[in-house]
């Protein structure tokens, strides 16, 4: 399996902006994921426009800058994503990645509701897929995000070269 080297300290920033963007999530829209204590299902698109919102003024930084942030984006060129030549095509949740190439993909994202609703099959694939450093993609960095009706019991799943990762850096909450 190929190796990428990355700037770590370029990952844990981009974890901690996305996590900043989650907590920007629940202080502002938190009605999309539970009303009057009850939580709401079916609105992970939304949960996940919001939060990609949240992160694009993030992305603004000089670190950043060069990035593109876009959701359930499915292009590859001019053909559509696949893995492993998958018939149906995937298309990730959240990304940050510049547009037209794949040698600067830095960030693919999964959304779940549900705090203890475990990483689907699906999910597990295309995280590993994306992340794989011989395949396509190459993103650096994929998190599965396990939302719930507050930040605190949010969960994150972590993967880096094609593998789930079971500790992450210094991202810390």
């Amino acid at each position: 399996m190929a190796r990428l080297t990355v700037d770590t300290q370029e990952l844990n920033n981009i974890c901690k902006l996305l996590k900043d963007s989650i907590r920007e999530f629940y202080d502002k829209d938190k009605n999309l994921v539970c009303r009057d204590s009850q939580p709401l299902r079916g609105m992970e698109r939304s949960c996940a426009f919001r939060i990609g919102h949240y992160l694009c003024k993030r992305v603004e930084s000089p670190e950043f800058q060069f990035y593109n942030v876009d959701m359930e984006y499915n292009r590859n060129g001019h053909d559509s994503k696949r893995i492993d030549d998958d018939k149906n095509g995937v298309q990730p949740d959240l990304i940050v990645h510049r547009r037209g190439e794949n040698e600067h993909n830095l960030l693919v994202v999964e959304f779940k509701y549900g705090a203890g609703n475990d990483i689907s099959k699906s999910d597990v694939y295309k995280l590993e897929g994306f992340t794989e450093q011989s395949g396509k993609y190459k993103y650096k960095l994929g998190i599965w995000v396990g939302l719930s009706n507050d930040f605190d019991s949010v969960d994150f799943r972590y993967f880096q070269n094609g593998e789930r990762c079971h500790k992450f850096l210094d991202c810390a909450r």
